[in-house]
């Protein structure tokens, strides 16, 4: 009872100050807030502020245990999203959205979250469980049976590593995550020899740290040798969509994109193509979604051969695609084209919200008034992106 009392309070806070002092005007961020090239660095980090509300205590983070939820609505965490947080948190304090020092500054929430890895219940094989309760750091009751996947714990490493480069003064801590958990059994799962584009990106975690993969699949050996064209590009037919390629170019270096930067490219032309063909904006990857699926992922390209495809529980579904926040955000901190400004001018008057942004709008014109670590996390990123290649421009 004491618990719920002092997160009503802080929750009351917090909208109370989002409310009067953060208000969201329309005509401040009109459709053609990211077309006008005048002040857009200012405009660009003025919308991941918008995206870092998602983060603060009550919103996204519990109070309490300074972990974070996945929703809103859902508060609890798998090792993808506590790897979501933890970038999210280095690309804010590059930004200047977070303070290093100081109560809930970037130091503060790192180590919240790397004592709770530290000491957070593992399985008798020293595997991490699916989810994690955010509001007391335990397994969630409803998957105390099941344990994290191989792609979730790469994505949590890919992180770790980035942390440990930015802010060496953790890396004592980082270590110890990674020597408590056996992330070397995950590494060895035939998951990798998979014919997904989710594996590739995944894996790059645990090559970070020296951890052997041997089963994976490299980018050029997709699809088995076969491609499918699509709108004039040929992609390997495997399990493509857009959230593992643009996630590896915000989060890995320059030097270790080749492959994947041209992959990235060919999936963007061909999401625009469809739009130029058929007047449906497209900006495919996972998301929220609507009842009863709760969760999609979209594929471009699918080893069956099959295109523009949505699945949910592994099943393809009848439901409407969706244009996904994030994915038109990150198009455009990496291209900036006139496609990428109409997403961003069509999505960003029904997505912006005084605590971030929604996850998308379908194709029908519905939207999914859900706030997510990942779509917000992802607008932190691509703002960071954009701002750091401005700068090696100049």
């Amino acid at each position: 009872m004491q618990r719920k009392i002092i997160v009503l309070i802080i929750i009351a806070i917090i909208i109370f100050s989002f409310l009067f002092l953060y208000p969201i005007s329309g005509k401040i961020y009109s459709r053609s807030y990211l077309s006008s090239e005048k002040n857009l660095n200012a405009k660009w980090l003025e919308l991941a502020k918008i995206a870092w509300n998602y983060f603060q205590l009550g919103v996204g983070v519990d109070p309490i245990t300074g972990l974070h939820y996945g929703t809103t609505n859902w508060h609890y965490a798998t090792d993808w999203d506590v790897g979501v947080y933890i970038q999210a948190l280095i690309d804010a304090a590059k930004l200047g959205l977070l303070p290093y020092d100081g109560d809930q500054g970037f130091d503060f929430r790192v180590k919240k979250v790397l004592e709770w890895l530290n000491t957070r219940k593992l399985t008798n094989e020293s595997i991490p469980f699916l989810v994690y309760n955010s509001e007391n750091g335990l397994p969630a009751i409803e998957a105390k049976e099941k344990t994290a996947h191989p792609s979730d714990c790469g994505k949590l490493l890919l992180a770790l590593y980035n942390l440990k480069n930015f802010r060496p003064s953790f890396e004592l801590l980082i270590n110890r995550i990674i020597d408590r958990h056996n992330f070397s059994k995950l590494a060895t799962s035939q998951y990798f020899a998979s014919n997904d584009i989710y594996a590739w990106y995944s894996a790059q975690g645990y090559l970070k740290w020296n951890i052997k993969v041997p089963f994976l699949r490299e980018i050029q050996n997709l699809g088995n040798g076969k491609y499918i064209e699509i709108y004039g590009e040929s992609i390997p037919q495997a399990w493509i969509t857009s959230e593992p390629l643009i996630n590896a170019i915000l989060e890995l270096e320059p030097n270790e994109l080749s492959i994947c930067l041209e992959l990235t490219r060919k999936v963007y032309l061909i999401q625009e193509r469809r739009y130029f063909s058929t007047g449906l904006l497209t900006a495919f990857s996972e998301a929220s979604y609507i009842a009863p699926y709760y969760y999609v992922y979209q594929w471009i390209a699918t080893p069956d051969g099959k295109t523009w495809s949505v699945y949910s529980n592994g099943q393809q579904i009848k439901g409407v695609p969706l244009i996904v926040t994030r994915i038109a955000f990150a198009f455009h901190s990496i291209y900036n084209t006139s496609y990428t400004n109409l997403l961003i001018e069509y999505l960003l008057p029904k997505t912006i919200t005084n605590f971030g942004f929604y996850e998308g709008v379908t194709e029908d014109g519905r939207i999914i008034p859900i706030l997510s670590d990942k779509s917000n996390g992802v607008i932190i990123g691509a703002t960071r992106y954009y701002l750091e290649k401005i700068y090696i421009m100049h």
